[in-house]
């Protein structure tokens, strides 16, 4: 009986590991570098960590410039996203051009400069509104509707994909 209540207690261990209670999820982060950057990966690698993101991959285009865009997954801190748009601003063109829809993202992610999206997915955004995402009193929620709104998440084009948007919750 004693050997039953302990796999059953390692058992839940597991399950509760595994389903984030005893952890909260963490956020992926892509950052893709113009050339001359490559000896910032550590700096960058420092800042991401004093913001609570372990997990990070750092490339460096070959030839150009990374693309001005910025994409933050639904369930990702404000904070993750305000460093996803301060990485951008300081090393990717120094500005932020197009955001990309929570919908098509991993849900604790952020990305700079990624090319992997298709041209007719990426929202237009003014510097204005950049600004307005990384201001510091936002909380994730506030963060969160305000790059919904940006992304026009309320538009036709949403059904299109197999996960809903936040504000169909």
């Amino acid at each position: 009986m004693k050997c039953y209540q302990t796999i059953l207690v390692v058992l839940l261990l597991l399950v509760f590991a595994g389903s984030g209670i005893a952890g909260e999820k963490k956020t992926l982060a892509e950052i893709w570098l113009a050339p001359e950057y490559q000896n910032e990966r550590e700096k960058i690698k420092d800042r991401l960590k004093s913001s609570h993101i372990t997990r990070s991959t750092i490339q460096l285009y070959k030839v150009g410039v990374p693309a001005a865009i910025v994409a933050v997954g639904e369930s990702t801190p404000a904070e993750g996203g305000r460093v996803a748009i301060e990485l951008a601003r300081q090393y990717n063109r120094k500005k932020v051009e197009y955001l990309i829809p929570e919908v098509l993202l991993p849900v604790n992610y952020i990305a700079v400069g990624t090319s992997a999206y298709d041209e007719s997915v990426l929202i237009p955004v003014e510097s204005a509104d950049v600004d307005r995402l990384a201001d510091p009193s936002l909380s994730t929620e506030a963060f969160h509707l305000l790059y919904q709104k940006l992304t026009h998440a309320d538009e036709s084009y949403k059904k299109n994909y197999k996960r809903g948007f936040n504000n169909e919750k």
